[in-house]
């Protein structure tokens, strides 16, 4: 009992059972993908609501067609995921089921029935989720929810504006045509057929890295001339812009928000032994929401476990630490230094070393060389205090390079001056309101960026018009009626006559189902844009001989 008391359980109530039962609970929790953006006290909370309930052999959880009200993971026992009668899947202890019914309420896509002799399923219900969670965390949950498609394809990709060029290639914003989700779509060309190196470490790490603080790659395309990244569309612009251009000195509460929230995602990198090597405002975005992102990874390295140290002199002069310049290597310390510099620059108005100089090599001497000094304005003497331990220029030294780690920096005063409760905890809940929320969506200037995008950028978006012509010529082949949508019969008439043995009647019904999505019996122009272009119209595409592409 004493041990647990060390441990902070006591709160729990009851005896040592009790306190294994909740214990494992929380584990269970957070192997749940849905909750990986839940702060400890969320997921305390949602462990804390978890039910037993259980059941006996060939009972079933739920069926297909029911609207989902409850989550479930399995404690003990096996269950069979049934697709109109078939065994698709079949999930044992530790597996979880149903949560898409924590965030919308929609009918269950299969029927879950218990196969072992018993089972033990602990469950979460809507409701009480939904109490657990503020309203922007579960706007977040239901955007990570709605961005994975296992069925995209590149062609399936509608383009609807250049957002990005520079010399590596393009970013456009693109549309999903079977749902209408939008994402960034970034296209970088091959080096003599290969896919440069920089490129292949920071698709590794996006891949790596579920964060709500970090950009979430969804998946990569690949062709013979280029490879193309496909991540969220972040909309608020970047934090330099907003802090520069609009805000000007940041006070202690902003301050707090912003430098917590650059802790919260950079910790989440060391601790997988990934240092960022490139930390700047430029590089940090905002949602829609106004929380902080972590983008470009370019530079981003994973250290070896064992030497944990890196030589390439690499990042921006202003923001670099003097370890990485004096190019005797260095680790995860110099994100500290970098986070360090940034504060500095949020209340000082300024970098703390070579700020106005112009020339690299001066830059990179006064990082080197110059004491740290701040402004007589800038009197906050917790401020103070976390900045110059964060600009230690021993990286030994550093405040956070020690033993406790990112702990001695989320320790610091300057994080609990006038804020109730775990300042930390309320930022990944998304229980803070952020200092801004964009109230409009930012991107580069569409007309600056088409000078700087290639021959063979400006070919695909072409083509991306080119093909939306050809589909809308498709689209008026099967309505004959030109009524503006395309009936069981019109969708019939057409694709019986190129192949009446591929498509029967049966077979048209079930094309019919899955392209139209609004129910209403008929295909409307959007929905077949979206449909004409995913995996269920293979067969479609191929009657008609068609090459649709983004």
């Amino acid at each position: 009992a004493g041990a647990l008391r060390d441990l902070g359980l006591s709160a729990i109530g009851g005896g040592e059972e009790q306190v294994i039962d909740y214990m494992r609970k929380v584990l269970l929790a957070k192997k749940v993908p849905v909750f990986h953006q839940l702060s400890e006290d969320q997921i305390d909370s949602v462990a804390k609501s978890l039910v037993l309930r259980k059941y006996k052999k060939g009972a079933q959880v739920f069926r297909k067609g029911e609207v989902g009200s409850a989550f479930f993971v399995i404690a003990n026992g096996e269950v069979n995921v049934l697709l109109d009668g078939k065994c698709v899947r079949v999930l044992g202890q530790g597996a979880c089921f149903g949560e898409r019914a924590l965030l919308f309420d929609e009918p269950r896509s299969a029927t879950v029935e218990v196969t072992s002799d018993a089972a033990e399923l602990w469950s979460l219900h809507q409701q009480t989720f939904r109490q657990v969670i503020t309203e922007s965390m579960r706007g977040e949950l239901v955007h990570c929810i709605q961005m994975q498609d296992t069925t995209m394809t590149l062609k399936s990709l509608h383009h609807v504006r250049l957002i990005g060029a520079g010399a590596f290639g393009s970013v456009r914003l693109v549309e999903y045509r079977r749902t209408g989700q939008r994402y960034a779509l970034k296209r970088v060309r091959k080096e003599d057929g290969c896919i440069p190196e920089e490129v292949q470490r920071e698709c590794s790490l996006l891949a790596e890295i579920d964060h709500p603080f970090i950009l979430r790659m969804v998946r990569t395309f690949e062709t013979g001339r280029s490879i193309y990244i496909l991540t969220e569309l972040i909309t608020g612009g970047q934090l330099y812009e907003e802090v520069t251009e609009r805000m000007g000195l940041l006070s202690r509460k902003h301050a707090q928000f912003y430098v917590a929230s650059l802790v919260i995602m950079i910790e989440a990198l060391h601790l997988r032994s990934i240092a960022y090597r490139d930390l700047k405002p430029e590089n940090v975005m905002l949602d829609s929401q106004g929380y902080l992102k972590l983008v470009d990874f370019g530079l981003a390295k994973k250290l070896d476990a064992g030497l944990c140290r890196t030589y390439t002199v690499v990042g921006t002069p202003l923001y670099m630490a003097p370890e990485v310049i004096q190019g005797n290597g260095y680790g995860l310390e110099v994100d500290l230094w970098s986070l360090g510099v940034m504060f500095y620059e949020f209340v000082c108005g300024g970098v703390p070393f070579g700020d106005g100089l112009e020339d690299q090599h001066d830059v990179l001497v006064a990082v080197l060389q110059e004491e740290l000094e701040f402004p007589p304005r800038y009197n906050d003497q917790a401020g103070k205090k976390l900045i110059q331990g964060l600009l230690h220029k021993q990286p030994e030294s550093r405040l956070g390079a020690g033993i406790n780690g990112w702990d001695d920096v989320k320790s610091a005063k300057f994080f609990k001056v006038g804020v109730s409760g775990n300042l930390f905890s309320k930022i990944v809940g998304r229980e803070l309101a952020p200092p801004v929320v964009p109230q409009s969506e930012q991107y580069s200037n569409e007309k600056d960026l088409n000078a700087t995008v290639s021959l063979s950028d400006a070919e695909e978006l072409s083509q991306a018009d080119n093909d939306r012509e050809a589909t809308l010529a498709v689209f008026r082949r099967f309505d004959a009626d030109s009524d503006g949508r395309i009936s069981r019969q019109e969708l019939a008439r057409v694709l019986q006559t190129l192949d009446p043995v591929t498509f029967t009647d049966s077979a048209v019904s079930r094309l019919l189902s899955v392209a139209d999505t609004n129910r209403d019996g008929y295909i409307s122009l959007e929905e077949f844009l979206r449909w004409i272009s995913s995996e269920g119209s293979e067969s479609v595409r191929n009657a008609m001989d068609l090459d649709i592409r983004s």
